[in-house]
């Protein structure tokens, strides 16, 4: 037909039409059955014109596919859409796809899919089974840039003011939720996403990755802002072991960045802020540090409260034993290796001079405690504080030396008259608590009187052999 046709109302029949020219049509295109033919278009369907309220109706039953586009194009679906939401609150949707399961089978274990697309690049390289985009080179094998399955994309464009306080901009975001009654016996993720490459690709591969361009303004590269009561962990890593592949995650969490504070916790935490309950071969904590600066620290504990009563402790050690056979329990071992004017690995710091500081008790730098009871304690050996000083055979100039070394090192220093007053009110060492008896720790009994007065004696052990220290209660000795 080379001129213009058209039917003002009614029905036309015909057999097979072509039109060379255009098609116009007022109403609707209806087919009933096209499984013995098809609509073939040469050119394009054109609909910029239409004000129907849906450009294209396919409702029905289809053994295949509603649309089914089985070519060679440059874009399967191109959408390029405008939307004016001066005066209206609407959502447009670019596509928008509603599934109804309207039955099931329990043995078929069927799901449903939204949105899915699969890009297959096997006819370049059988090697790659991931969705990829490809050319072909002169050998055949495939050369691929950014290859990504699903792509958004959000761009602000002018001023825009939030309606909401909680308001986002977000290029993903699903939500899951039930209706009254539903149930479900099984894992429920608000993202999933499975990796089952077994190529070693030569870069970084990860299940999530994000990156920030140079000048971007992002706070956070992990926000879980949490609103239930019900959640157990923000942050969970597992490992499952199935047959013959056996799991080995070499770090739970890698901080390898250059962050003012690598792991802040501000929260008022009802039991502990960092909790490890697991079995560690090697460390529960193991801090591998370069120390930059004089000021820094490989473990800095800053603690403030408000408490007017009861005990507060910066660092509790407890170590159960629950088996025999242990060489040496030790609550805390310090290794250190360095060259310095000062070294030393435990050194308590302890000032009275700040503001508020009020100690109405017992002040000290190095406190011990040792509680003995529930066990027979002759078997062992008990001390309040030990300190072994060991010599290997690389030890020189000990005996030829200033003479300045000891077990134990007692030192005074600051202004001079503070000094003088140490030294009329402080003593060596203050014992309380002991009672006086014969051969006892600390003794009465009467001295000898070929040795002089003595009024009493504290006792020691040196190489297995009991002495006495003799004691005076007056400076000069009578």
């Amino acid at each position: 037909m080379g001129n213009k046709w058209g039917f003002h109302s009614g029905v036309g029949h015909m057999k097979d039409c072509k039109i060379s020219g255009d098609l116009y049509v007022q109403d609707d295109i209806v087919f009933s059955d096209v499984s013995a033919g098809t609509l073939g278009v040469t050119g394009g369907i054109d609909m910029s014109g239409t004000t129907s309220a849906v450009g294209i109706d396919m409702g029905g039953t289809f053994s295949t596919a509603a649309i089914l586009i089985d070519g060679t194009c440059g874009i399967g679906i191109s959408l390029d859409l405008e939307y004016d939401l001066s005066s209206s609150a609407d959502y447009p949707k670019s596509i928008f796809s509603v599934q109804t399961l309207t039955g099931e089978d329990g043995s078929d274990g069927g799901g449903m899919q939204g949105i899915r697309s699969d890009t297959d690049n096997a006819t370049y390289d059988h090697s790659w089974q991931v969705s990829l985009q490809g050319r072909a080179t002169a050998t055949g094998a495939a050369t691929v840039g950014d290859t990504i399955g699903v792509y958004a994309s959000i761009k602000t464009v002018g001023a825009l003011t939030r309606n909401a306080e909680t308001t986002s901009l977000c290029a993903f975001k699903g939500d899951v939720s039930d209706s009254a009654g539903s149930s479900f016996n099984a894992n429920v993720h608000g993202i999933m996403i499975g990796y089952a490459s077994q190529i070693d690709y030569g870069g970084k591969t990860s299940l999530f990755f994000g990156y920030t361009h140079g000048t971007a303004y992002c706070d956070y590269g992990l926000l879980i802002d949490n609103y239930s009561p019900n959640m157990d962990s923000g942050i969970y890593l597992t490992e499952t072991t199935v047959s013959p592949y056996t799991p080995a995650m070499t770090a739970g969490i890698n901080i390898d960045a250059a962050c003012a504070d690598a792991i802040i916790i501000t929260s008022t935490c009802s039991d502990n802020a960092l909790e490890i309950t697991g079995v560690a071969t090697g460390a529960g904590i193991l801090i591998d540090y370069t120390i930059p600066t004089a000021a820094s620290y490989a473990l800095h504990i800053d603690m403030d409260t408000a408490l007017s009563s009861g005990d507060v402790e910066c660092m509790v050690l407890a170590l159960t034993n629950s088996a025999s056979g242990i060489n040496n329990f030790r609550a805390f071992t310090s290794d250190l290796t360095m060259a310095a004017s000062c070294a030393g690995p435990y050194a308590g710091y302890f000032r009275t001079d700040l503001n508020g500081m009020q100690v109405t008790g017992l002040g000290s730098a190095l406190g011990l405690e040792l509680v003995l009871g529930g066990i027979t304690h002759s078997s062992g050996e008990f001390h309040g504080m030990t300190i072994d000083i060991a010599c290997p055979a690389s030890t020189a100039g000990l005996g030829s030396g200033s003479g300045k070394h000891s077990f134990i090192k007692m030192e005074i220093w600051g202004d001079t008259t503070a000094k003088n007053n140490f030294d009329d009110g402080f003593n060596l060492f203050y014992v309380n608590g002991v009672s006086a008896g014969n051969d006892s720790l600390f003794s009465t009994e009467p001295s000898d009187s070929t040795t002089g007065k003595v009024n009493a004696s504290l006792r020691v052990n040196i190489n297995g052999t009991a002495y006495w220290i003799p004691l005076w209660d007056a400076a000069n000795g009578q």
